[in-house]
């Protein structure tokens, strides 16, 4: 019987066995935050290369991440656009391609790929430099966002709003309500 690996259990046990402390918050609950996620990502990059000798030959993570974005995959759109932005598991660094997948994912309401899109536009990474951008995204993702993945935005968002006028403030805020009143 020839088994089949799903990247994700392999990741929570590998979890559970090397980072226990971590391992109830790898999934999608209130708990998860953008350091573990960040963690995640790279565990998951590194179990991979045990995978292929532990499981037999598969896809390439890269090429299962890419098939399951392009079904749709909010969770998997978020991590190939960090994975283009910070050029790993073989991909190279394109920010234009990792703000594409971000906004994918944003689209469906990734709060994730909503802060990811507020950094790329903050500072200017394959898109235009734009802080209104910035702050209807890091408002979006607040809005959506729970626990300890707040704190981070909050930073985030409180930084850029010290270097905006009050209209352009405002002009962000009333996108962001935009958004958010439309998307789940």
């Amino acid at each position: 019987m020839r088994m089949v690996r799903k990247p994700v259990l392999i990741e929570r046990i590998a979890a559970t066995a090397i980072v226990p402390s971590f391992a109830i918050s790898f999934g999608r609950g209130s708990t998860d935050n953008l350091f573990l996620r960040t963690m995640r990502v790279r565990l998951g990059t590194m179990l991979f290369v045990a995978g292929v000798s532990l499981f037999g030959q598969q896809k390439p993570l890269r090429e299962r991440l890419l098939e399951s974005a392009q079904k749709g995959d909010a969770e998997a759109q978020f991590e190939l656009g960090k994975n283009y932005e910070t050029g790993r598991i073989g991909l190279p660094k394109d920010f234009v391609q990792a703000e594409h997948w971000y906004r994918l994912a944003a689209e469906q309401g990734d709060p994730f790929a909503e802060a990811s899109l507020g950094l790329l536009y903050q500072f200017g990474k394959g898109v235009k430099k734009d802080p209104v951008q910035a702050l209807m995204w890091y408002e979006v993702a607040l809005a959506r966002s729970s626990g300890g993945d707040r704190g981070s935005i909050l930073e985030l968002r409180d930084d850029i709003v010290s270097e905006m006028t009050a209209a352009q403030i405002a002009d962000a805020r009333r996108r962001a309500g935009a958004i958010i009143k439309v998307k789940p």
